[in-house]
């Protein structure tokens, strides 16, 4: 597998962000932790984390399958 999308967001497999977006909601909706907290850990920007939140709320946990 070409490692290319560790260095572009954009490339990163499906499956993989699928992961991380269930990782990243989960940790703010269950274990409370910060939006920023959590971007930061997972080098992603906070309004990604928030938009996957908002997406959530209003759709469920099929809103975080790309």
């Amino acid at each position: 597998m070409n490692a290319e999308w560790m260095f572009d967001a954009r490339k990163i497999p499906d499956e993989v962000m699928n992961y991380l977006r269930r990782i990243a909601v989960r940790a703010v909706e269950e274990k409370h932790y910060s939006p920023e907290l959590v971007a930061n850990f997972l080098g992603i920007d906070r309004t990604s984390i928030y938009d996957w939140l908002r997406n959530y709320r209003y759709t469920g946990e099929e809103a975080l399958d790309t």
